[in-house]
């Protein structure tokens, strides 16, 4: 895939993903997992909850249809494995408790564009550049 151009995060660093999503019912949270491609079982997990594209007071019924963006964010625990990590699933539970899942064949090409490096944190002794009394 398009990995060559892939991002590199380390220790401590955020994690933002926007998933656009068209929906019926209520979505309650959205959960982006990216999987390890060396290391069977390790994972992260991106997590969040959609916000409507425009807002509005309009009423529900059940044949609308509704456009949201969810972003789904993490920060890249202390003790996670070093490499490469691609997307294997995305997770939708709505309001009413139903999870749908999404594997990358189902998400397209940029789904395979999302992938990233994981790299350990720096061993550069910090500098101090200044003290005082705030």
């Amino acid at each position: 895939g398009g990995m060559q151009n892939g991002r590199v995060f380390g220790p401590g660093d955020t994690i933002r993903i926007s998933v656009g999503i068209r929906h019926t019912m209520h979505i309650d949270s959205v959960t982006v997992v990216f999987a390890h491609e060396r290391r069977e079982g390790v994972e992260l997990q991106l997590f969040g909850g959609p916000a409507p594209f425009e807002e509005g007071g309009r009423t529900y019924t059940v044949s609308e249809v509704w456009r949201s963006e969810a972003e789904v964010v993490a920060t890249v625990p202390a003790n996670t494995t070093p490499g490469r990590y691609a997307l294997s699933q995305v997770l939708l539970e709505t309001y009413g408790g139903r999870v749908y899942r999404y594997g990358p064949e189902e998400l397209g090409a940029a789904a395979g564009d999302l992938g990233f490096e994981v790299v350990e944190e720096p061993l550069e002794r910090p500098v101090i550049e200044g003290l005082g009394y705030t």
